[in-house]
């Protein structure tokens, strides 16, 4: 399950789950949920966390590679930043 995925991806990047669900501007409660399974997780998540973690939406279906950049000292700033910088890069290519 792509729930499953995402939590995998968070601990990869060293995030933690108030951190992700700040940048997400969702409840941490919903975000913890979505992590569990316990959640649907829609389009507009999945393109945010897919610019976050510098992957696609395949990575999260289908369990392909990913190489995760530590994150964990990251402010809300950095991660706004750090996402719009690989929304940018994606439109590019």
């Amino acid at each position: 399950m792509i729930n499953s995925e995402i939590k995998k991806m968070r601990m990869a990047s060293g995030l933690s789950c108030t951190q992700v669900a700040e940048y997400l501007e969702v409840d941490l409660k919903v975000y913890l949920l979505m992590e569990n399974e316990n959640q649907m997780v829609n389009g507009e998540i999945i393109e945010k966390l897919c610019f976050l973690y510098g992957c696609n939406e395949k990575t999260l279906y289908f369990k392909e590679s990913f190489t995760p950049c530590w994150m964990k000292d990251f402010t809300l700033k950095q991660l706004q930043h750090t996402a719009t910088a690989r929304k940018l890069y994606a439109q590019l290519r």
